[in-house]
């Protein structure tokens, strides 16, 4: 993924990436009127264009050679 090469490139020396994604699929709503709250969730992760990424993110930081990282 192309925001985790760019994180890396411009990061210093000894410097630090932090990362923070939501998998939004996991989402949990408390209402309730669940075939509704059902309906907004799948309309916002239909919106999204990656909204599981954050289980990728491991791969992605091992795969990037981020110095110290381990998945």
């Amino acid at each position: 993924m192309s925001a985790v090469a760019e994180m890396v490139r411009v990061t210093r020396p000894r410097g630090r990436v932090a990362v923070l994604e939501p998998d939004w699929e996991t989402l949990v709503v408390d209402h309730p009127d669940h075939a509704l709250t059902r309906r907004v969730l799948d309309t916002m992760l239909a919106r999204l264009p990656t909204p599981r990424v954050a289980r990728r993110l491991p791969r992605l930081l091992a795969a990037a050679a981020l110095p110290g990282f381990t998945a």
